[in-house]
C-alpha cells in the first residue's frame, strides 16, 4: 500500500511537470497566469482522479475488512465451541492476536496477556521455537498448506501442558499476509495414551510370562512324556520278563513232574527187581530147607 501511494505521488509529480516544461518550451500556448491555472486545473483533476480510485479502494478495503472480521468471529466461536485457542499473527506488523480461550486455557484471564509474539515464545522451549519458525517459513512460502506439530507451552502455576498447534497462511495478492491457527491442549489426550501405553506394555510383558510359562510347561510336559514313555517300556519289558520267568516256571514245573514221575517210575521198577529177586532167593532157600528136613525125617 506505502508502495502505491508513492507511485502515484511521483505520478503526479512528474505529470505536473511536463505541463510546465510544455508551457515554458512553447508546446503549450500558454502563458504566466494561464499556465499556472492549467497546472492547478491539472493537479485538481488528478486529485479528483486519485481521490476516486482510493475511495474505491479503501471501500473494497472495508467490504474486505467487515467480511474478514466477520469470518474471524465465526472461527472465534467456531473454536470457542470447540474449547480450542485461536490465535493470528500479522506477517508485516507483527501484531500477534490471541483469544480468550487461548489465554485461559494457559491459566490466565484475557486482560493479563498482551498482544505480542514474545508472549507465546516466552512460554515455549528454544528448540519449539526453532521447529515453529521453520513451519512458519514453509507456510509463507507455499510449500506447504498446512503445519501441525505437537509440544509443550509452560502454564501459569509452572507445569507443562502438551499443545497441538494447527496453522495455515492467508494470503493477499499471491502474498503471505497473515498466519491464522489453533491450539488444543492435548495433556489429558496424552496422559490417557500413555496410561494405555503402560497397559500395553505391561499387557506385552504378561504375555511374555504368560508364553514363557507355558514354554517351561511343554519343556516340562515333554520330560514327562519321555520319562512316562521310558516307564512304559521298562514296564513293558518287566512285563516280558515276567512272562519269560512265569514260562521259565511252567517248563520248571513240568520238568520237576516229568522227572518225579520218572523217579517212581524207576523206584517201582527198582522195587519190583528187588522182589523178585528177594522172592527168588527165599524160594530157593524155602526149598533147601524142605530138602533138608526131608533128610532129616529120613535119618529118624
Amino acid at each position: 500500500m506505502r508502495n502505491r501511494r508513492l507511485f502515484f505521488s511521483f505520478s503526479v509529480l512528474l505529470l505536473l511537470l511536463f505541463v510546465k516544461i510544455c508551457c515554458v518550451i512553447g508546446i503549450l500556448p500558454f502563458r504566466g497566469t494561464e499556465c499556472d491555472l492549467l497546472l492547478f486545473l491539472s493537479l485538481f483533476l488528478v486529485s479528483v482522479l486519485i481521490a476516486v480510485i482510493y475511495h474505491r479502494k479503501i471501500s473494497a478495503a472495508a467490504a474486505a475488512n467487515n467480511d474478514y472480521i466477520k469470518q474471524n468471529e465465526l472461527l472465534q466461536n467456531v473454536f470457542k465451541a470447540g474449547g480450542d485457542g485461536f490465535f493470528e499473527i500479522e506477517l508485516e506488523s507483527g501484531r500477534t492476536y490471541y483469544s480468550d480461550e487461548w489465554k485461559r486455557m494457559l491459566g490466565y484471564e484475557p486482560w493479563e496477556l498482551g498482544e505480542t509474539l514474545g508472549v507465546w515464545e516466552n512460554m515455549i522451549s528454544s528448540e519449539t521455537r526453532k521447529r515453529a519458525k521453520a513451519g512458519e517459513r514453509l507456510l509463507i512460502s507455499g510449500k506447504i498448506r498446512q503445519f501441525q506439530f505437537e509440544y509443550k507451552m509452560k502454564h501459569k502455576k509452572g507445569y507443562w501442558i502438551d499443545i497441538l498447534s494447527k496453522s495455515i497462511a492467508v494470503f493477499d495478492a499471491d502474498r503471505a499476509a497473515r498466519i491464522v491457527g489453533t491450539h488444543t491442549d492435548i495433556t489429558e489426550t496424552k496422559a490417557a495414551e500413555q496410561k494405555m501405553l503402560e497397559q500395553q506394555q505391561q499387557l506385552t510383558e504378561m504375555l511374555e510370562k504368560t508364553e514363557k510359562q507355558r514354554l517351561a510347561n511343554l519343556i516340562i510336559l515333554n520330560d514327562y512324556n519321555d520319562t512316562t514313555k521310558e516307564l512304559k517300556r521298562e514296564i513293558r519289558e518287566h512285563e516280558e520278563v515276567e512272562l519269560k520267568l512265569q514260562s521259565s516256571h511252567e517248563r520248571l514245573r513240568e520238568l520237576s513232574h516229568h522227572l518225579q514221575n520218572a523217579r517212581e517210575q524207576q523206584s517201582a521198577y527198582i522195587a519190583r527187581e528187588i522182589h523178585d529177586d528177594f522172592g527168588q532167593a527165599l524160594t530157593s532157600v524155602e526149598m533147601t530147607l524142605t530138602y533138608f528136613e526131608q533128610l532129616l525125617d529120613k535119618k529118624d
